[in-house]
């Protein structure tokens, strides 16, 4: 369904929105990417969700699932307002929808280092941040494919890359 960007023979631990934690050996990034997209929800007035998530290899779906569940001041969240929303929907011929999620920041570093040049070229946005699903309770963790450059942010608009644990 998408490209692998890293193994571990010894594995990692994925946590799951059951509690239970998976062990899996591998991490993939969607062939596309979803596009532009608000990290979160928003509405004029009040602050996105405030919710603070893990940075760790094998975090990124537990985050999502905490984004995505979590109270959204700014309106109904849907997948062209919310990035982690994007990527739980997101499915192909071989995975179903939740399957994929918001990259953790040291997974999105991951993908930066092993696969930047492939995803660059599919970046449908004049930028080239993408979003991460690790935060920090007031921003967003970002990172540029161009030249790796990392920073916070949560109120603009980057792009997307939905990326599977196995």
């Amino acid at each position: 369904g998408g490209i692998i960007f890293y193994h571990s023979e010894a594995g990692f631990d994925v946590y799951e929105p059951d509690g239970s934690v998976k062990k899996c050996h591998y991490l993939e990034v969607s062939k596309f990417d979803l596009g532009e997209i608000s990290w979160c929800s928003r509405k004029s007035g009040d602050d996105y969700c405030n919710i603070t998530t893990l940075t760790s290899v094998g975090a990124g779906r537990i985050n999502t699932f905490k984004i995505i569940k979590s109270t959204h001041r700014r309106g109904t969240i849907t997948k062209e307002n919310c990035a982690a929303l994007a990527c739980h929907s997101y499915s192909t011929a071989t995975t179903k929808a939740g399957d994929w999620f918001l990259p953790s920041k040291d997974e999105l570093n991951l993908l930066y280092k092993n696969l930047r040049n492939v995803v660059l070229i599919g970046c449908t946005g004049s930028e080239t941040w993408l979003w991460s699903s690790s935060t920090n309770s007031k921003d967003v963790w970002v990172q540029k494919f161009i030249d790796g450059k990392t920073d916070f942010s949560k109120y603009s608009k980057n792009n997307v890359r939905a990326v599977r644990a196995f």
